[in-house]
């Protein structure tokens, strides 16, 4: 059974950081693949979001070269909010031959509990937690244990290098001095974002 990762995100834009947690937790659960699959209209973002179709292509850039990497555009393609619930269900049963490992932050795994059905989300998926972000140990087994009480999931904790890269970042640096996120992006994605002045480069 193919076992796949989630890689879910507005990529709004998709960093080193991204790459660095997919490739560190494609390597520890022994995956076959991650599966980057941009946001379509993410309820739950405040912050603007830039057109799909230039999420979708600057993911299409990160991962280039890549063969265990694969951009699915499932989200951008729908005409709805993007519930996690949701799209899970749906891809349990349109790919009923993998087994899938949604991936995360401990940001988002502390939260979980207030998402839309997480008992849903749960049936069709493991759980991994993926970057601590400096929350403690003892509070990520707490909310570890709670959840897999509360709705039977199965969570798995990793650990990856800490980065400290985050969009919201990025999107204001690129603002003020645009050569301060050379390093932050990979170099196809920085170049797209400086070709097509985006984020008001």
């Amino acid at each position: 059974m193919p076992r796949i990762g989630i890689m879910g995100g507005t990529f709004n834009p998709i960093h080193t950081g991204h790459l660095i947690i997919a490739q560190q937790t494609l390597i520890r659960l022994k995956l076959d693949k991650i599966w980057f699959m941009p946001a379509g209209n993410p309820p739950h973002k405040a912050a603007p979001v830039i057109d799909g179709e230039l999420r979708r292509r600057m993911v299409e850039l990160a991962i280039d070269g890549n063969p265990e990497f694969e951009l699915f555009d499932y989200e951008l393609k729908k005409d709805r909010p993007s519930y996690s619930a949701m799209t899970m269900t749906e891809l349990d049963e349109a790919y009923p031959e993998n087994e899938f490992y949604f991936i995360m932050g401990a940001d988002s795994l502390m939260d979980f509990h207030k998402w839309y059905h997480p008992e849903i989300i749960c049936a069709h998926t493991k759980l991994v937690c993926a970057d601590r972000n400096n929350i403690s140990d003892d509070r990520i087994n707490a909310e570890k244990e709670r959840l897999e009480t509360d709705f039977g999931a199965t969570i798995y904790l990793i650990d990856t290098p800490q980065i400290g890269i985050s969009s919201s970042d990025i999107r204001d640096r690129l603002k003020d001095k645009p050569s301060s996120v050379r390093y932050m992006l990979p170099e196809k994605v920085y170049n797209f974002i400086i070709k097509n002045h985006l984020y008001s480069v």
